[in-house]
């Protein structure tokens, strides 16, 4: 089963049972139950179980879920692949971060390429990444086997990117722009808008 046949909702949910598992795994628990999993994700233990039940993994009443074969079930039921490559097209301020934040995590996803427009930033190896030059990201991608692409560019070239990107194999966009990306249907845009967040936190925090 592939992602796309799943509800969103029930993905974000596995993905986030998934990092709590790297998490777990990484400080030698070997094994954890689902009222464990909730405290630590904010997610309830019966929806924790259903979605543990989806994926065909049983835990066991004395011991809990083993957390080891747990996280490696997650993965094949999502697809997910070590070492996965994206792509990052915006070398700013929020890019930069982006890329010394993933750089050395434990994560099924690596940044294999940047692009940028800033002399400053081409032709340079930032967080371990080689970094080009936004002209060169057509050619780039096509001979590539990259399908993620991470937009982290001005609102003005969001569109732009968007475009190169799906015309080179890009199948999953997540758009930092406040920008609406128009793109073919069988590309998944997943939006982050971090001003708006923000202005939302803002207004729940009004008295």
């Amino acid at each position: 089963m592939t992602p796309k046949k799943i509800a969103e909702k029930t993905v974000e949910r596995l993905i986030v049972i998934h990092r709590i598992l790297v998490s777990q795994k990484a400080n030698n628990i070997k094994f954890i139950y689902s009222h464990e999993i909730a405290k630590l994700s904010g997610l309830s233990a019966p929806q924790i179980r259903r979605d543990l039940m989806l994926v065909g993994y049983s835990g066991s009443p004395a011991k809990g879920y083993d957390v080891s074969k747990l996280k490696n079930t997650i993965n094949t039921f999502l697809g997910f692949k070590k070492n996965k490559e994206a792509v990052l097209v915006g070398l700013g301020y929020l890019g930069r971060a982006l890329l010394g934040y993933f750089n050395g995590q434990d994560s099924n996803i690596k940044f294999s390429m940047a692009f940028d427009i800033n002399p400053e930033r081409v032709n340079r190896i930032i967080s371990g990444v080689n970094c080009y030059h936004i002209d060169e990201m057509g050619s780039r991608l096509s001979s590539s086997n990259i399908n993620i692409c991470v937009i982290a560019v001005p609102k003005q070239s969001a569109q732009e990117v968007a475009w190169t990107a799906v015309d080179n194999k890009i199948i999953s966009i997540l758009n930092f722009a406040p920008q609406h990306l128009r793109v073919p249907e069988n590309v998944h845009v997943e939006n982050l808008d971090l001003m708006t967040m923000l202005e939302k936190a803002a207004y729940y925090s009004m008295e």
